[in-house]
């Protein structure tokens, strides 16, 4: 047995003496330019990186997150990756998920995560299928329109791990405005070609998960080699939003990272 999980155990019950961080609802203003007046006010609910394991390994604050989600009921909802904690049974990936979603079709999308590829191309295959029975469509390396009314906002999900990322990168590039990319891992945005989004949302990095004060950015790039922590910043001409997830990776405990649900406006 691994020494991580030997000693996991000790840290659960660690992180059972310590509060749970209270589930963070951030509401976001993204101003995009000649936004057609149909589409002021489109908002997007993000969740991220659930990471959902064996026994009751999974993301925190799960109930309140889909009450708030389907209380604010939001144009889309996506989900920008990281669904596994290892290899899970798949249906409970479905069942919790499934909680994050709203009703309605081409309503809920989601790209994958490097945990999730790291699982192997049969696991990948049979968690794309799980997802879809959620109700959730995985954009692997693919574009879509979603409506609003007659106006469309252009949805890329673009991942490294998958084949078809320079395809999808020149479609977006000739696609209609406005576009708005999900990938999970931050970094990969300084790849794309400058202004190619109006927005970019990523997780990937928990906000540090155990975020010390003043080691935030350190303790991100020990964790997952990424510069950037959470929040909004800019890239390229490209707003790129970091979500720092619902679950936990590693150890079950989060300090001053706390768990996440954005939702983003597009407005005039």
């Amino acid at each position: 047995m691994p020494v991580f999980d030997a000693v996991r155990p000790i840290f659960a019950g660690v992180a059972q003496r310590f509060p749970v961080p209270s589930l963070e609802v951030n509401h976001v203003t993204v101003p995009v330019r000649d936004l057609p007046e149909a589409l002021d006010g489109f908002t997007m609910a993000q969740v991220s990186d659930i990471h959902v394991g064996d026994g009751d390994w999974g993301p925190q604050h799960l109930q309140e997150a889909s009450d708030v989600i389907r209380h604010q009921n939001p144009d889309i909802v996506v989900n920008t990756g990281d669904f596994l904690d290892r290899e899970p049974p798949l249906g409970r990936v479905r069942s919790i998920t499934s909680l994050l979603t709203i009703s309605g079709e081409n309503r809920n999308f989601a790209v994958l995560g490097n945990h999730d590829y790291s699982a192997g191309e049969e696991i990948v295959t049979r968690l794309k299928r799980e997802l879809q029975e959620a109700g959730i469509r995985v954009l692997e390396n693919e574009l879509v329109c979603v409506h609003a009314g007659e106006i469309c906002v252009t949805l890329a999900g673009l991942e490294t791990e998958a084949p078809g990322w320079g395809a999808a990168v020149a479609k977006l590039g000739e696609s209609g405005r406005p576009r708005v990319v999900l990938m999970h891992v931050p970094d990969c945005a300084e790849r794309l070609p400058a202004g190619i989004a109006d927005l970019i949302l990523t997780g990937h990095t928990h906000g540090g998960q155990i975020a010390f004060p003043g080691l935030e950015k350190q303790t991100v790039q020990s964790m997952c080699g990424s510069k950037f922590v959470d929040g909004m910043y800019h890239v390229n001409g490209s707003a790129v939003y970091v979500n720092r997830g619902l679950g936990c990776v590693g150890l079950p405990m989060r300090f001053r990272a706390n768990p996440e649900v954005t939702f983003l406006t597009l407005s005039r």
